[in-house]
Formats: structure tokens, C-alpha cells, sequence
């Protein structure tokens, strides 16, 4: 995991740019006249004129690739297919179940990534405890004082910021699980936790 924690990272950040600004970028592409030293020449009318007959036949498929299409992507798909072929992966049915695999595992990766850039430090400290305590968990206000110490630290952060709060945010990715009061790490905490450790980022966090 460690090994390609940082390619998974840059794809992953990658996908989930085209995907946030997907309409953005097929616009900008589509405008596009040419690039030089002066920068990105545009048309600024921003009018496009397709062929009407050939739009109402394309497949979906065909109409995903279009708003996804640029050379820099096709570059990076001749990439990931001659590793495929490298790996002589030739059947199709094999070929989906491993991009299928990879892609699930970039999705999880931004999803960390997300989560790591929200938690406070205190959240960290609360998780790491409930690692640690498997398969028994954790009393609910065995947590507080996690909540305490944080609010200790950061005062103002944590002015409008309640104990239910701070809990509900683990609870709602969900990072824990509440099991007639004793609150357990879930599998998605304890794989978050690996991944901190598989990107080494720091065990402490403001909060």
C-alpha cells in the first residue's frame, strides 16, 4: 500500500477534479484555438456547432469520453492500458474487475483524504483509543475527555462545537459505530488509520 499510496493520491485527486469541474473543463476545452508562450488562446464566443444526427446516435459511453476528452487523459489511458497489457491482463471480464478494484480504491482514497483535511486532532486521539480498545470499545463519555482536551487547546474552535457534534461527525462517515452505548472503531476507522500510517502523515492534528 505504501508503495502506491502516492500514484493512488495523484490519481485520485486527479478524478475527482475532472469530476467536480467536469462541465467547466469540457467548455474550456471546447473554446481552446491554441497554446503558446503568450498562454491559452480562446474563441470567445464559446459556440460550439455539432452535428445534430451525430449526437443523437452516439452511445453513453461515447458521450462520457467526449466530455471527458483531451490529450493529456487519452496520454494517461495509453498508460493504464499498456500496464494491462504488461500485466497480461487480456480478458475483458478480468480487465473490468481490476479497474473496477482500482477505482473503488481511488474513491476510498479521496474519501480519506477528505476526511483527514476535516478531523481535528482530538477526533484523531478518540479513534486511536477505540483501535485500541477492539473488541471491547468504549463507554460514550469515555470520549469526552478527548473533547475536553481539544477545547482545552483550541477554545475558540470549539465555542459552538458540542460534545454531540464532535461525536456525530465520526459517527456520521462513519468512523465508529454506537452499539447500545459502547461506541466501537468500524472498519472504515480502522482502514483510515492505516492509511495515515501508509502515507505517514502525522499522528497530530490541531484540535
Amino acid at each position: 500500500m505504501a508503495a502506491i499510496a502516492w500514484p493512488i493520491c495523484a490519481l485520485v485527486f486527479a478524478i475527482f477534479f475532472v469530476l467536480r469541474f467536469q462541465k467547466h473543463i469540457g467548455y474550456f476545452i471546447d473554446r481552446t484555438k491554441s497554446i503558446s508562450k503568450k498562454g491559452v488562446e480562446a474563441d470567445p464566443t464559446g459556440i460550439v456547432v455539432q452535428n445534430l444526427n451525430d449526437i443523437a446516435k452516439a452511445s453513453p459511453a461515447e458521450e462520457l469520453l467526449h466530455a471527458f476528452d483531451n490529450q493529456l487523459l487519452l496520454e494517461q489511458e495509453g498508460l493504464i492500458t499498456r500496464h494491462l497489457e504488461t500485466s497480461k491482463i487480456q480478458n475483458s471480464a478480468d480487465r473490468e474487475r481490476v479497474l473496477v478494484r482500482y477505482l473503488a480504491a481511488s474513491q476510498l482514497v479521496l474519501r480519506f483524504e477528505s476526511v483527514y483535511q476535516s478531523i481535528w486532532g482530538s477526533q484523531l486521539r478518540a479513534l486511536q483509543q477505540l483501535n485500541e480498545s477492539t473488541p471491547h470499545g468504549v463507554p460514550l463519555a469515555g470520549l469526552e475527555p478527548w473533547y475536553e482536551l481539544g477545547k482545552a487547546f483550541e477554545p475558540a474552535w470549539y465555542a459552538s462545537y458540542t460534545f454531540e457534534q464532535w461525536y456525530g461527525f465520526m459517527e456520521s462517515i462513519p468512523l465508529v459505530v454506537n452499539q447500545a452505548g459502547t461506541v466501537h472503531i468500524s472498519v472504515m476507522g480502522r482502514e483510515f488509520l492505516k492509511y495515515l500510517v501508509d502515507c505517514g502523515y502525522a499522528p497530530l492534528k490541531r484540535g
